[in-house]
């Protein structure tokens, strides 16, 4: 999972060399855009679309029986029915393609989710580092400190909380850039990324030993399944992205400029849908 990660990273980044100096919407309408054309053809070359040609076609014969018939109670009943059965058909033709298209779909969305999700900690504001220990590890007994490089102070020694197997601190931005800090458990050092430089760059809020976090962050490297820290964790401000007036996440905009763009090309491309 990390030399995948760590692939897509580097497209990514050349692909944000291209289109990182846009406002941050543009960027993301064009990036959604290709990314609706890449997957509408996918589709079609995955999908049984005789298949979906075939059931699509009944449906829209019943739909439209449904409004020749309008007057006739017993025929409309007839051919809602028929309608619901090969609804069913039609639905189980798209299931294969979908499930698909879902695993590059989540690789997409982490890399842009790194870029667009958040923001960064602006010079000045503060933040918490949440550290949690692995279930082995006891925060009362264990021997934590927190070092950050020059740009960020810590404010506050470590607050245990053994229930939760966690330690947290607050720290301080104090200048922009990309800042370090080390995490030292029981002789064994993490490192965790800080980036506080305005503009569409990665900001990873979290490093962890879990799979999942791995795949949805992919910003930075997995912490070793050995360690005593599961994840290092800096409260990172979620961003927003405004379109025509209306502010939103990013991942909703995201869906909604791909899916427009696939369904206004699939006819270019043959796809039936």
């Amino acid at each position: 999972m990390g030399t995948i990660n760590a692939a897509l990273s580097a497209i990514f980044d050349v692909l944000f060399t291209l289109v990182g100096w846009m406002p941050p919407m543009i960027s993301l309408i064009i990036i959604s855009g290709v990314v609706g054309i890449i997957f509408i053809w996918i589709f079609g070359k995955v999908s049984n679309q005789a298949g979906i040609k075939r059931a699509k076609d009944r449906v829209h014969c019943n739909l439209f029986l449904i409004r020749i018939y309008k007057d006739e109670l017993g025929l409309t009943f007839k051919a809602m029915s028929k309608l619901l059965f090969f609804l069913i058909p039609y639905l189980g033709q798209q299931i294969i393609p979908l499930l698909i298209l879902i695993g590059p779909f989540v690789l997409i969305a982490g890399q842009l989710n790194a870029r667009y999700g958040y923001s960064p900690i602006e010079p000045g504001k503060r933040a918490v580092v949440k550290v949690i220990l692995d279930d082995t590890v006891s925060p009362n007994d264990a021997e934590i400190s927190l070092q950050a490089s020059q740009g960020v102070e810590i404010e506050t020694p470590g607050v245990r909380i053994p229930s939760q197997k966690e330690v947290d601190y607050r720290i301080r931005v104090d200048s922009p850039g990309e800042h370090t800090l080390t995490l030292t458990v029981n002789g064994e050092t993490i490192e965790k990324k800080i980036n506080a430089t305005q503009g569409t760059h990665m900001v990873t809020h979290i490093r962890s030993a879990g799979f999942l976090d791995l795949l949805l962050f992919p910003g930075e490297a997995a912490i070793p399944g050995s360690s005593p820290v599961h994840s290092v964790e800096v409260a990172t401000p979620i961003a927003s992205m405004s379109f025509l007036g209306l502010s939103s996440h990013w991942l909703i905009w995201f869906l909604i400029f791909s899916l427009v763009v696939g369904f206004l090309l699939k006819g270019q491309f043959g796809v039936e849908i």
